[in-house]
């Protein structure tokens, strides 16, 4: 079994549990003070997230902090991007 490295993981999570809260990547970065690139940045695996950032996006998802940690979503499909107007989930039509 292949091991996924932390930076992966983590940047599933927060994508997915940030999705989940119906957040767009901008309403995420303003409540926890960031930029929106910063969280873009973290959601590619550009970078290394500290632990205190880590902590604070947690806190703004109300979740606990070691479910950023946890490998539970490799297989999981994470639903596609949400529109910042609507705040629903985008869909991909091929016309």
């Amino acid at each position: 079994m292949l091991k996924r490295s932390l930076r992966n993981i983590i940047k599933t999570n927060i994508k997915y549990y940030r999705i989940k809260k119906n957040l767009t990547q901008e309403d995420l970065a303003e409540k926890v003070n960031l930029t929106s690139k910063y969280i873009s940045d973290l959601e590619r695996g550009v970078f290394n997230v500290s632990l205190k950032k880590l902590e604070q996006i947690a806190n703004v998802l109300n979740i606990e902090a070691y479910l950023l940690l946890k490998d539970d979503f490799k297989d999981e499909v994470i639903p596609p991007k949400i529109d910042m107007v609507t705040k629903t989930r985008k869909s991909k039509r091929h016309y």
